[in-house]
This record gives structure tokens, sequence and C-alpha cells, in this order.
């Protein structure tokens, strides 16, 4: 393992990349309240066992209008994660959507409200 030059160690410190990306997870939900907020309802009303992409929930749960900014699909799954409401299988799958690039993206179970997030 190589040394992180002296004053450079602020820039991988992971507790701060952790704290900005909590940061922005919560403007973009805020940015896009409404949708947002009608999205995590519909979340929470999945079958317990339903599996599938962000992008394979919104189009399974047939959202009224596009999300009003692409972060609030992510930032809403957040929310969803640390509410215990989904959790990561730990697979990844590409998604359909040609605005996605084909990358892998994570494949999300959702779970008894109060079951553990591991």
């Amino acid at each position: 393992m190589t040394d992180i030059p002296n004053g450079m160690g602020d820039l991988f410190d992971l507790l701060e990349a952790e704290r900005a990306r909590d940061k922005s997870v919560d403007r973009a939900y805020t940015n896009a309240k409404d949708w947002a907020q009608d999205f995590f309802a519909l979340i929470e009303n999945l079958p317990v066992g339903w599996e599938g992409t962000a992008e394979e929930m919104r189009l399974h749960l047939k959202m009224p209008s596009p999300p009003t900014s692409p972060n609030a699909i992510g930032a809403t799954v957040m929310k969803a994660v640390r509410a215990d409401l989904l959790r990561w299988t730990g697979q990844m799958r590409k998604p359909t959507n040609k605005k996605s690039h084909a990358r892998k993206t994570q494949v999300w179970e959702r779970v008894q409200y109060g079951s553990k997030n591991t």
C-alpha cells in the first residue's frame, strides 16, 4: 500500500465522502419533493420480496410523470434503503433504458420494514 502524500489524506476521507454523498442525496430528494414523496409511497407498497433495479421499480410502479431530475430516482431509492424498505441483493444488472448506457446497476429487494439492511 502506498502512503498518501502529506496533506492529501483529506481528499480520501471516507467519512467526508459519505457526508457529501448524503448531503447530495438529501438535496436531490428535496428538490424533487412532490415527485419523490409519491415515488417513496409507491415503494412502500411494493410487495415484500419484490426485486428489481431502480429503473424496473419506476416502470413497475407506473409513475404518472417522469422524475423532475434523474437524481430524484436514486435519491428516493436511497431514502427507502435508509428507511429499511429496500436492501441491495448483491446483484448487478444492466438497465434497458437507452439513457442508462447499459451500465450495471444494483438490484434491490423490498424487505419487511425494520429488517436490517446489511
